[in-house]
């Protein structure tokens, strides 16, 4: 029980954030009842590498399409320091992004942590 609320309560902030959906934190939530709390928080880490991973090939495939992001997102950080205030750039809320499927990380970085602790390498 103790591993299923570790495994959630890994992903529940970024879901509460609407950075993720409620299925990456339940399927984070079944990763933990399988592995128990240490193994769901080893396994969050090789997840958030794989994770990563994941987001730079999308960012290399999708390369026009997120093109001038950088410099949209510096600009808009600088007016946050500047006035203290978040004013969201409008014009980003109508294009088409590239979703992140963060489940596809979540199954293929448990799989490589099982993997790794199979073969004797530990995480933590």
């Amino acid at each position: 029980m103790l591993g299923i609320v570790v495994g959630i309560g890994l992903l529940i902030i970024p879901y509460l954030m609407e950075g993720m959906g409620a299925g990456d934190a339940k399927l984070m939530g079944v990763v933990g009842g399988f592995l128990g709390a240490k193994g769901a928080f080893s396994a969050f880490l090789v997840i958030a590498l794989v994770g990563g991973v994941y987001a730079l090939i999308l960012r290399l495939i999708y390369k026009d399409e997120l093109k001038g992001f950088s410099e949209k997102l510096y600009h808009e950080v600088l007016s946050f320091i500047l006035t203290r205030k978040f004013v969201p750039n409008a014009a980003d809320a109508t294009l088409d992004k590239p979703k992140l499927c963060y489940g596809l990380a979540i199954a293929l970085g448990t799989f490589l942590y099982i993997a790794l602790n199979t073969l004797g390498y530990s995480i933590l």
